[in-house]
Parts: C-alpha cells; sequence; structure tokens
C-alpha cells in the first residue's frame, strides 16, 4: 500500500511492537456479540496486527425506525429535486441533466418503500401482527 494512502486513514492505537502508528485494516461485527465490533489495526512499519473489541454505543437501531427515516429522506430529496426541474423549466433553461437525476432519486426511493414493506411484513411476522393489505385489491 502506497505511504501516502496512510495518512488519509484514521490513526488506531499505538503498534504494540514498534510503537508506531496503526491504521484501520478491518472492522468486523462480533460473532457471538451483537453490540460490538472487532477492529483490526495495521502497523505499516512491521506489519503487525492489533486486534480491538469495540461496544457500540446508544440504543440498538430499530430496523422499521432506520427504514422509516431513510424513507422520509428520499422523499424530501425527490421533493427538492421536482421543485428544482420546475424552477429550471419555468426559467427556460435546460433540464436534462436534472430530470434524469429526478427519475434517479425517484428509483431509489421506490426501492427503499419495497424494502420498507418488506422490513414490516418480516416485524409482523415474528410480532404475529396483522397488516392490512394496501394494494386496493
Amino acid at each position: 500500500m502506497p505511504e501516502g494512502l496512510f495518512l488519509k486513514l484514521p490513526a488506531g492505537p499505538a503498534c504494540e511492537r514498534c510503537g508506531g502508528r496503526t491504521y484501520v485494516a478491518a472492522i468486523q461485527p462480533h460473532p457471538q456479540k451483537p453490540r460490538r465490533t472487532r477492529h483490526t489495526f495495521e502497523c505499516p512499519q512491521c506489519y503487525h496486527l492489533t486486534k480491538v473489541v469495540v461496544t457500540m454505543r446508544g440504543q440498538a437501531p430499530d430496523e422499521l425506525a432506520r427504514t422509516n427515516q431513510f424513507v422520509a429522506n428520499a422523499q424530501f430529496r425527490v421533493e427538492r429535486q421536482a421543485t428544482l426541474v420546475r424552477r429550471l423549466r419555468h426559467q427556460g433553461r435546460d433540464v436534462t441533466r436534472a430530470e434524469a437525476l429526478l427519475e434517479v432519486l425517484q428509483e431509489s426511493l421506490d426501492a427503499l418503500t419495497r424494502y420498507r414493506d418488506y422490513v414490516m411484513n418480516n416485524v409482523a411476522k415474528r410480532a404475529d401482527i396483522d397488516i392490512p393489505d394496501n394494494s386496493g385489491e
């Protein structure tokens, strides 16, 4: 790995062998403990690996709440981009790139909405709750 790349990586603990600066080599979930991760730091001078178990702070993220937040953020971005397209059209400017971005944002919103529905169904199955079908049938 080039030396210049190490300058952009976050620094880790001092190397146990040579005392040099270590850098993050890998972050993996802990196999037995769900609220912990394994961080592996590598020393660029002696190539010694230091492994540290880190506890994640805060409350365990609720997957449904997280996906709802992602959908809300995507809806906001779609609305904002649609407003920009309308404004550019009103000014008589070229809107092809803005419309292309709007299409991509809309596809992302659709995918996030499908994923949220999937998560909601899984949560309902685990809790034995009936969720009404919104397909209009």
